[in-house]
């Protein structure tokens, strides 16, 4: 696997090399038959469980005050289809998180957004912790970011940014006092996203 295809790919998925998952498909078809087209991606999907995302725990933690059992307990739900919901902004897919007593004035959640998909120019009502998780994305600014990356954006500042190719993006975001898109402000006291 190259160094481009391990950066689109989360730590996890890159240990499982393309060649021991094609091997794996191979033996289960039966001989001389081809193997279901979709087997490879449903194995690689079968791949996602709990304890995944465990190298965030601290961040989590650290982000929305809470202890390393409910960081993780909130990280291994990113693999719970009913945790997800549509944002009123399409495609984008929210996951709404408890935080400790130090975010309860700030929106938090998990965001799931698919290649080439974009986050709307938007600003900051306060201080806005992203801990990308898995993809990477392109801000309005140039800067790419890749999972374990933490940014700060002050209130007041406003950006955009680019779902880069791979797979889907899926971020932690603490905002204080939430944010504003055009004139509508999402915070703590309104709709989520």
């Amino acid at each position: 696997m190259s160094r481009w295809e391990k950066d689109l790919i989360d730590a996890f998925l890159a240990e499982v090399e393309a060649e021991d998952v094609d091997a794996l498909v191979s033996a289960t078809a039966p001989e001389g038959a081809p193997p279901p087209a979709d087997l490879r991606a449903r194995l690689l999907a079968d791949a996602r469980h709990e304890g995944r995302f465990a190298r965030f725990v601290p961040s989590v933690a650290s982000l929305l005050d809470v202890d390393d059992a409910t960081a993780q307990r909130l990280l291994d739900g990113i693999a719970v289809p009913e945790n997800w919901y549509d944002s009123p902004i399409e495609p984008i897919r929210l996951y709404d998180l408890e935080g400790g007593p130090k975010v309860q004035n700030a929106i938090r959640g998990f965001v799931r957004m698919p290649a080439g998909s974009s986050f709307p120019e938007h600003e900051h009502l306060g201080t806005e912790h992203v801990l990308v998780v898995q993809g990477s994305f392109v801000d309005s600014s140039g800067e790419v970011h890749h999972p374990g990356d933490v940014v700060r954006m002050e209130g007041g500042t406003s950006h955009g940014f680019e779902v880069r190719p791979g797979p889907d993006l899926v971020y932690m975001f603490v905002g204080e006092n939430g944010v504003r898109i055009g004139d509508v402000v999402f915070g703590p006291d309104t709709d989520a996203l």
